[in-house]
């Protein structure tokens, strides 16, 4: 029995090994190969988004007379800004470069989890657990409620309402109905929020904050310091 054992362990060792030389290892390495990439063709992006956006503001001032914000009097307060948009460059980069490269690992090692056999089926056990009650609830917001009932039977042909009294009882319900499918919208939209926020902060010739709040107190000094390029070019 013990040399059954250790039979078995050190067969199990060598699949482990021949598992981590022949598929992990590769998959490492293309994974962080790919990231790499990938984040350097971000911040390339970036790089050309704010060129784009220098030469629009700047045509926009000198064609249509348009003056950037602050340097319609050719005022010097902002002369100070203007050296330090490199700096907001080089940071938004920077940190862009490396955000984008761990989100894009993290996808590469959800897909070499897809990959690998031992891992395929628990991969696939919880996908099925968390988006099989996603999909039902859009499935019977989009198909049963929306088609099925409200356009079907509640609107005639004009999108007016057909049958006010059914329309009495049956809006309720898909008050209530709809609450359980908002919480997965609301969850969705949330994603959905930090992605595209995530975004606009690596644009530092995007205003992230309100356009009132910027105007009081100037939080976003990126923003202000692009400004004071253009306005410096002008």
């Amino acid at each position: 029995d013990i040399a059954e054992a250790r039979a078995k362990w050190a067969e199990s060792l060598r699949n482990t090994r021949d598992l981590c030389r022949n598929v992990v290892l590769p998959l490492a390495y293309w994974g962080l190969v790919q990231s790499k990439v990938g984040a350097l063709a971000y911040v390339c992006y970036l790089v050309w988004c704010i060129c784009k956006t220098f030469r629009a503001k700047l045509s926009e001032a000198i064609l249509h007379g348009k003056s950037v914000a602050g340097f319609g009097e050719q005022s010097r307060e902002g002369f100070f800004e203007a050296t330090l948009f490199p700096g907001y460059v080089y940071s938004a980069c920077w940190l862009s470069f490396h955000v984008v490269q761990g989100l894009l690992l993290l996808f590469f090692s959800l897909v070499a989890l897809m990959i690998i056999d031992d891992t395929r089926r628990w991969c696939l056990v919880k996908l099925e657990a968390a988006l099989t009650p996603l999909v039902i609830m859009v499935l019977i917001k989009a198909l049963l409620f929306r088609k099925g009932i409200f356009e079907c039977f509640l609107l005639d042909g004009t999108r007016d309402i057909k049958r006010h009294w059914f329309y009495s009882i049956t809006f309720p319900a898909f008050i209530a109905c709809n609450f359980i499918v908002g919480l997965y919208y609301g969850v969705a939209r949330a994603g959905i929020a930090v992605v595209v926020s995530l975004w606009r902060c690596s644009r530092v010739d995007l205003l992230v904050v309100p356009r009132d709040l910027q105007k009081k107190m100037n939080l976003d000094m990126a923003y202000l310091s692009f400004l004071s390029v253009v306005g410096l070019a002008e």
